[in-house]
């Protein structure tokens, strides 16, 4: 394995010890983990990424350094990507989510926070989503912030990735979160440059490959091959596929909720293009009774539900 030598001088520093790294990534967490019990906090992920925190008081925790270690086959943890656009412009990073290779429509989104929100919304359906933000995946990910049960969206593409995940709500890591959803992401690109070009010449088809010897021909070729999404109709594909009750309402436990009475409860029914669960949510909030049901619905079968309203 290779390692940062700023990790065996903090070590020393902060245990007065000096601290061997071999090439055995087992015998290095244990010998590690063992000079820093009394002291550190030692965390793995399932990628076999060792990220030490050394502390000389429980008050102050200071990241130096980590351990990147191959894995029995000697792959590499880090996985090469590039991002292909139809116009032929490559871009090249490494692979933040599932293995493979995804093609659709390159977009960008300017927001700050969300992007699980921003993943999961059926608007996204065949598009390589961008994010200009330039670290994504500081606060992990949470089945709370789903807009839906999947992630809708062909791909991720982002400039940083945190290598740890902060927060008291986070159940995975973003790069489990992709792995999970099977979506293929790329990290450690410029994304200003390629929000430029979105600017510039509009939504382009592209496609991600990963791989430690990606044939950037491909990648444009497949790039090409995309058919757009003019024609396509998407609401078959993110429609629910059965009519179903929604009961829950806004995740926050102070969220402003009218008081509900059973005698007075709207019925509503929903009809599926691609709704998000925040609309739904909000219907539960003011509560209403939502019904749910698929985009083909017709309408006698609605009009038999004996609804109050509909959206």
């Amino acid at each position: 394995c290779t390692h940062y030598p700023l990790l065996k001088r903090a070590i020393r520093k902060f245990m007065g010890r000096a601290v061997r790294l071999v090439d055995s990534a087992e015998e290095t967490a244990k010998e590690v983990e063992s000079l820093l019990r009394r002291a550190s906090i030692v965390r793995k992920n399932g990628k076999g990424v060792h990220s030490f925190f050394v502390t000389d008081a429980p008050e102050r925790f200071i990241k130096v350094g980590f351990v990147y270690v191959r894995s029995d086959k000697g792959d590499p943890v880090t996985v090469s990507a590039v991002l292909a656009l139809a116009d032929g412009t490559v871009f090249r990073g490494q692979s933040i989510g599932a293995k493979g290779n995804t093609t659709g429509e390159v977009v960008f989104n300017t927001a700050l926070t969300g992007y699980q929100e921003i993943l999961t919304d059926p608007s996204y359906a065949r598009q390589i989503v961008t994010l200009t933000y330039p670290h994504i995946g500081n606060t992990g990910a949470t089945p709370e912030d789903l807009e839906s049960s999947q992630i809708y969206a062909a791909g991720l593409i982002v400039r940083d990735v945190p290598p740890l995940s902060s927060s008291w709500r986070a159940a995975e890591a973003l790069n489990e979160f992709l792995e999970r959803g099977r979506v293929v992401a790329i990290s450690g690109i410029d994304t200003r440059k390629l929000t430029r070009i979105l600017r510039e010449k509009g939504a382009q088809a592209g496609c991600i490959m990963t791989g430690e010897h990606v044939d950037e021909a491909a990648a444009v070729k497949a790039a090409g091959k995309f058919p757009g999404l003019k024609g396509m109709d998407l609401a078959k594909v993110v429609s629910a596929k059965r009519t179903y009750q929604w009961n829950e309402g806004s995740v926050w436990q102070d969220a402003k909720r009218p008081p509900i009475r059973s005698a007075q409860r709207l019925h509503v029914v929903a009809y599926d293009f691609g709704v998000k669960r925040n609309i739904l949510r909000l219907f539960a909030d003011h509560g209403c009774r939502v019904t749910v049901v698929p985009a083909q619905t017709n309408a006698s079968e609605v009009l038999a539900l004996a609804l109050d309203g509909g959206r």
